[in-house]
Formats: C-alpha cells, sequence, structure tokens
C-alpha cells in the first residue's frame, strides 16, 4: 500500500518557512542591490544618490532598516513570542506604519 511521506521524513534538516520566506526578502533585497549597480553605470549624470531626492532617500533608508530587522530575526532566535508575532513582525510593522505617516505628511 502507497503512503503520503512527508518532507521532513526524507529530509530532517531542511529549513523552516520562516527561514525560507526571510531568505527571500534578503535574496530580493540583494536582487534590488545589483539593479542599483547597473542602474550606477547606465546613469551619466553621476551618482544615482546625489541625484536621488529627499523621499527617494528616506524610502531606501526604511527599505534597508527593514532588511536589518529581519536579519536580527535570523541571528536572534525567541523562545516567547507575543499573541504567536515575534519581535520582528512588531517592529516591521511599526517601520512601515512609520514610513507611511512620514511620506503622508
Amino acid at each position: 500500500m502507497w503512503r503520503a511521506v512527508t518532507t521532513r521524513e526524507i529530509r530532517p534538516d531542511t529549513p523552516s518557512d520562516h527561514a525560507r520566506s526571510i531568505a527571500a526578502v534578503i535574496g530580493g533585497n540583494s536582487f534590488d542591490a545589483l539593479n542599483l549597480v547597473v542602474g550606477d553605470i547606465a546613469f551619466r549624470g553621476g551618482p544615482p544618490f546625489h541625484a536621488a531626492q529627499a523621499d527617494q532617500l528616506f524610502l531606501t533608508t526604511a527599505a534597508l532598516l527593514m532588511t536589518a530587522v529581519l536579519l536580527g530575526d535570523m541571528l536572534v532566535r525567541q523562545r516567547r513570542a507575543w499573541a504567536r508575532v515575534g519581535f520582528e513582525g512588531v517592529l516591521l510593522a511599526v517601520v512601515y506604519l512609520s514610513t507611511v505617516v512620514i511620506l503622508a505628511f
């Protein structure tokens, strides 16, 4: 008789979905940094950061801060969470909402 085999039975040391999702975010941000290099080569008006407006630099800083929060989550593992939400979820929500409020006003 056939039976279903779970992934844990095949490879018990595979990373969790949480780690994979964080890796996807970090990988996406690394791809964005690669696009910045290509843009720097293609942009002939000097360094792109010198041509950026204040709100664009603010959004870049907020994105870097959110990436740092996710990296911190990978380095520090919590044993307990608040309402099943870890510190990274709370910090990401705070940074995101603060960014939206600051840009709106």
